[in-house]
C-alpha cells in the first residue's frame, strides 16, 4: 500500500466514527443523509462534517448588534468623546492654572 492509500484509509476510519456519532443523535433524517454523503469524501469530508454540524450557541442578546444601523459605533464614539473630555479636564486641573 502506498502512503496515499494509508491516508485515504485513515480518513475513512475517521469518517466512519463521525457517521456513527451523527446517526446516534436525534436530528432530522434528511440532515443525516446529506451530512453522511459529505462526510464520506476522503480528506475533506471529515473537515466539512465539523462545519456542517457546528452546534455553537448564539451570543446573548446583549452582545448582538441588533439596533439600527450605526447604533453600536454611535455608542463607541460617544464613549470615546466622553473619555477624552474627562482626560482633558484632569490634565487642566493638574496644570496649576
Amino acid at each position: 500500500m502506498t502512503k496515499l492509500h494509508l491516508f485515504i484509509l485513515a480518513s475513512e476510519v475517521i469518517s466512519i466514527c463521525l457517521l456513527l456519532r451523527l446517526w446516534s443523535k436525534p436530528d432530522y433524517l434528511v440532515f443525516k443523509i446529506l451530512i453522511s454523503v459529505v462526510t464520506v469524501v476522503p480528506f475533506v469530508g471529515p473537515v466539512l462534517y465539523f462545519f456542517a454540524t457546528d452546534k455553537t450557541m448564539p451570543q446573548s442578546t446583549e452582545l448582538q448588534n441588533r439596533g439600527p444601523r450605526g447604533d453600536y459605533t454611535h455608542k463607541q464614539i460617544s464613549l470615546d468623546a466622553a473619555s477624552k473630555n474627562t482626560a482633558n479636564k484632569g490634565k487642566f486641573a493638574n496644570d496649576g492654572t
